[in-house]
């Protein structure tokens, strides 16, 4: 019934339209989400893979993960920045398109069953933790979007260019870490956006993606392609001058979660 292809296109149809032919930085922007989205939905098959999951249920999370951002580009035409405020979440503003001008019924016009499932996995992909009484359906589809969206946020954060994109607008501070982050990965807890001040503060939050997996498939393939590690000396190379006791916590945080999963990583 589902068919991730005809959602595909018109998903391309709907964030192309966003694009003006004239403003390049504009259109730059527009083409960085596009470009995410394909790439989540890359990651998404990878981690389908090895579930239980039926046939439908994988075209489901395939079209979760074309449809995850679909809030950023009116995000990005009013706001021209993708970050997240009180006046405008992009999971929010996702959900909110989907529902509430109907465009899941464009996106997905063959059936009205699984739209609950698609509107909370849009809302909760993006924020720090998920409603612990979600019905398990969705939780399930929550998780797997959320493992598929950070899997891509930490590969970017690999790559050199996409390094500055990511980090380059944060301030610098007092170029240690916030004591709260600190406390926050030792506890190997999640850490918000609003404790970030400075560029260390948001690398210690991109680490801390690595203990927030579900499926342990998705963080072996992160650990695997050594994306985390690969951010980390791009830190140490671009910010030679943020401290480096606070760098080698934040490394021996990572190492200690990796090492509970030696057994499982072929």
């Amino acid at each position: 019934m589902l068919n991730v292809e005809q959602v595909k296109e018109r998903f391309l149809q709907y964030a192309r339209s966003f694009l003006t032919g004239t403003d390049q930085d504009f259109d730059h922007g527009i083409k960085v989400k596009i470009a995410h989205t394909l790439r989540v939905l890359a990651v998404m098959k990878e981690i389908v893979k090895n579930q239980d999951f039926e046939e439908e249920e994988v075209k489901l999370a395939c079209i979760i993960a074309l449809l995850h951002d679909v809030g950023r580009f009116s995000q990005w035409q009013k706001f021209q920045s993708y970050v997240d405020t009180d006046e405008c979440n992009h999971c929010e503003e996702g959900e909110r398109i989907l529902r509430d001008e109907a465009l899941i019924e464009v996106f997905v016009p063959e059936t009205r069953q699984y739209d609950e499932i698609i509107l909370q996995a849009v809302k909760w992909h993006g924020k720090v933790s998920i409603p612990v009484n979600l019905p398990q359906k969705e939780k399930l589809f929550c998780e797997i979007i959320r493992d598929a969206d950070r899997t891509d946020i930490l590969y970017l954060a690999s790559k050199e260019k996409e390094f500055d994109f990511l980090f380059a607008h944060y301030a610098d501070g007092d170029k240690k870490l916030n004591p709260q982050i600190a406390r926050l990965l030792h506890k190997k807890s999640p850490v918000n956006f609003k404790f970030i001040r400075n560029k260390m503060d948001i690398l210690a939050l991109r680490v801390s993606l690595i203990w927030q997996y579900t499926f342990i498939d998705a963080m072996l393939y992160v650990k695997r392609e050594g994306y985390v590690e690969k951010m980390i000396a791009l830190f140490e190379e671009k910010y030679p001058e943020y401290d480096q006791s606070d760098l080698n916590l934040i490394k021996e945080e990572l190492q200690e979660v990796y090492g509970l999963f030696d057994d499982e990583d072929p």
